[in-house]
């Protein structure tokens, strides 16, 4: 059975829910007007429009050495390098040191195949790991190891 106070509940939450009304335009909820040198204050501090990453340029003077890449000497006479990045334009000096080669692999062995040749070598994980190669389509390694299987000694790598 419905009673008196559910009925009346029910009629006041449904009141409370329709009793707001939006304010109407160029109010606010006070239902007054703004100042309207706040309105102009707010119209004359947008900020410039932010430079984008394609803005980003290396400095004047600089080189490029490949594609996205640059180089610069600065006043001091010390190089940097520039890289265009994702993320922006990146600087770092540039690095006199030379990276290691790769040692050549001894453990590896070969057989010929007519016109390709079959590797072998020890994988790290136990077992071996074997691969074929045209003779045409070789990489230093492979070409090193090669000589070695032949008894020829191999120039030393560049």
């Amino acid at each position: 059975m419905i009673t008196a106070r559910t009925l009346i509940l029910a009629v006041l939450a449904a009141g409370g829910c329709f009793a707001q009304q939006p304010a109407p335009a160029g109010k606010d909820a006070t239902g007054k007007a703004p100042p309207a040198k706040k309105v102009a204050a707010k119209k004359a501090a947008t900020p410039p429009p932010a430079k984008t990453i394609d803005d980003l340029k290396p400095p004047a003077g600089s080189k490029e050495i490949e594609p996205g890449v640059y180089r610069w000497i600065d006043a001091r006479k010390q190089p940097w390098i520039f890289r265009r990045t994702p993320f922006g334009l990146t600087k770092y000096p540039e690095s006199k040191t030379v990276p290691e080669p790769d040692p050549m692999p001894t453990d590896w062995t070969v057989t010929d195949a007519g016109d390709s040749l079959n590797f072998e070598k020890p994988y790290p994980f136990g077992g071996t790991l074997r691969w074929t190669r045209k003779k045409t389509e070789l990489n230093d390694q492979e070409k090193h190891v090669w000589k070695l299987a032949q008894g020829k000694s191999p120039e030393p790598a560049k």
